[in-house]
Order: structure tokens, then sequence, then C-alpha cells
């Protein structure tokens, strides 16, 4: 399951853990979680650090941590 935020709204970072508790309730559960930060063209406006991201997903022990751009077109997995 990929889980997508917005690297420029930390509202979106703080509502991963809501996501992903919705998605458990509809089958959800045993799938491998990637967090993805979206945006990363935008580091001037960035308001969730790499870095932040990278120790919330740790001891969650997800699949992984990814940062995109469509815009640039890079970062896909």
């Amino acid at each position: 399951m990929v889980v997508m935020f917005d690297i420029t709204k930390k509202a979106t970072f703080d509502a991963l853990d809501m996501w992903i508790r919705e998605a458990a309730k509809h089958g959800g559960e045993n799938l491998a979680i990637f967090i993805v930060g979206n945006k990363s063209d935008r580091d001037k406006d960035r308001k969730v650090q790499r870095a932040e991201a990278e120790k919330w997903v740790k001891p969650r022990n997800f699949a992984g941590y990814f940062e995109t751009s469509p815009k640039e077109g890079n970062g896909y997995l």
C-alpha cells in the first residue's frame, strides 16, 4: 500500500496514521506500507523535513519512505 502526503502541508503528514487505520479497516492490514512524500520539487516550501518523515516511518517497520516529484519526473517507486 502506498500512502502519500504533501511535504508542503504538515496536516497531510499528521493525517497519515488516520489513513493507515482506515485502510486497515478495509482489508489493508497485511499489506506492505510505503510512505511517499510528494512535491519534492518544492523544497523551499517544505513543511515536513525528510529526516522527520524517516524518523516517523522507522519504528513502524513500514517498507520504506520515498520522496517524489511528478513535476520533475523523479523519485518513482
